[in-house]
């Protein structure tokens, strides 16, 4: 039985986005458990805006872990992208963090590395606010 044979069809491929920044916007949040359960991260998708329009990227923030190394980290991090949105009040509960940094703009520093499984995956490595200056390769400039 052959399914979606036809000539006509896209097939699907996974392009990372080049490193450099861009303009993302907050599309959705959610904490999860860790593989292993002996701890939680907050999974950040993030919308990209512009050039690379309807390209997402995620971003995992550990929050409780049994490495304190780790969880002091992703809670760093978290604290970054915080301040990058402006949010600066001390949020409570978990509903309360997703309502304020849902559909925040803000600016992402991306590069690429290799994950886990042995493939390239693109990583979140600054968070900026808005209005923070986007770097622009030579080859990149229009004139």
């Amino acid at each position: 039985m052959v399914f979606f044979d036809t000539p006509n069809e896209k097939e699907s491929t996974f392009e990372l986005l080049p490193d450099g920044s861009y303009r993302v916007m907050v599309a959705g949040s959610e904490m999860k458990q860790t593989k292993a359960g002996t701890g939680t991260y907050l999974a950040v998708r993030f919308q990209v805006i512009g050039d690379a329009d309807k390209r997402t990227l995620t971003h995992r923030f550990n929050y409780a872990n049994q490495n304190p190394t780790a969880q002091r980290i992703g809670r760093a991090e978290l604290k970054k992208l915080l301040s990058a949105i402006g949010v600066t009040q001390a949020i409570t509960y978990e509903n309360e963090f997703h309502r304020l940094i849902a559909d925040k703009v803000l600016v992402v520093d991306v590069t690429s590395e290799e994950g886990g499984n042995g493939q390239r995956q693109n990583k979140v490595k600054a968070f900026k606010p808005d209005g923070a200056p986007v770097a622009v390769g030579a080859s990149e400039i229009p004139f």
